[in-house]
């Protein structure tokens, strides 16, 4: 095919040079999730892109050498346009704290001021100066960089936002220990890890008393900080391999893996004690709390 592109070889750079900035709007629409941020200037980005995939068509038709010229032009306009409502875009979006479009105007303000410039020649049939070659080729390459940097960042940016994820459907917001759904799953595992009789286990399941007390004389922030504090309480007492979870509303359990019914007893008793010497100040009144635990066990062989 290369003696057909050779041929038709302005047409093919036209048609190539319309593909790029069609192609360029998608990348920023996405990286810089203008449509989010800025949807009308995102949907005017659209319909440029639109646009300059027509021109690219046009290039491939049978008259396009016929009316080469009124395309380029066209499509030079457009590309001013464009580049400038990309501009604006992406300077509205970064005020608003959008770091990739930050990115994208460090990388490529140098670039589309030569485009731009380009552009403009082409308009007035000017040819292009040699140093401008040198432009593109250092423009493009520092643009590669500075996106190489912003695409990095955004990666990082989606691990985080996906270990947060992961977190929140493991944990309780309010007191940091397992859900009902996790600590329900740990259950499971440390049940099924036990069916062969070869190791016990132990449950505790604790209950704030009088929680609905405190909640109605104090207010749902006491009753908050009284469930952060009987959490942080259990934890203490707890080993590497022992597992808390927030059953629901005041109730928790704690999972005891290879613990005998003496052991659980024992630091249920320790809990038990830790929560009783706990004083939860809430605007100049204190609030001491007791709890109540029962005990379940699987003895192993």
């Amino acid at each position: 095919g290369g003696a057909a592109i050779g041929a038709a070889r302005l047409q093919f750079s036209n048609g190539i040079a319309a593909l790029v900035p069609a192609f360029g709007i998608l990348f920023l629409l996405d990286f810089a999730s203008l449509r989010r941020q800025t949807p009308r200037l995102a949907k005017a980005l659209t319909v440029a892109c639109v646009a300059f995939c027509v021109f690219a068509v046009l290039q491939a038709l049978p008259f396009a050498p016929r009316v080469g010229n009124p395309i380029v032009r066209t499509n030079n306009v457009l590309l001013i346009i464009a580049a400038l409502i990309a501009l604006a875009a992406s300077v509205r979006a970064w005020r608003q704290g959008n770091r990739q479009a930050g990115f994208f105007l460090l990388s490529w303000l140098p670039l589309l001021a030569l485009l731009m410039v380009r552009a403009v020649q082409q308009i007035r049939d000017d040819l292009q100066p040699t140093w401008m070659e040198y432009g593109f080729a250092a423009s493009m390459a520092y643009a590669a960089l500075i996106i190489a940097i912003g695409l990095a960042e955004r990666t990082e940016q989606t691990r985080r936002e996906r270990d947060l994820a992961a977190h929140l459907a493991q944990f309780d917001q309010l007191t940091g220990v397992f859900n009902r759904r996790a600590i329900l799953a740990e259950l499971a595992d440390a049940w099924a890890a036990t069916a062969g009789g070869s190791a016990p286990m132990a449950v505790l399941f604790l209950d704030i008393d009088r929680f609905k007390q405190i909640n109605d004389g104090h207010g749902h922030a006491a009753g908050d900080a009284c469930l952060t504090a009987v959490a942080g309480a259990v934890r203490n007492e707890l080993g590497e391999t022992d597992r808390l979870g927030r059953f629901g509303g005041e109730e928790f359990v704690v999972l005891l893996r290879g613990a005998h019914a003496g052991q659980a007893v024992q630091l249920a008793e320790r809990i038990r004690a830790g929560v009783a010497a706990l004083e939860i100040v809430v605007h100049d009144r204190t609030i001491r709390l007791t709890v109540s635990i029962g005990v379940a066990l699987r003895e192993g062989a």
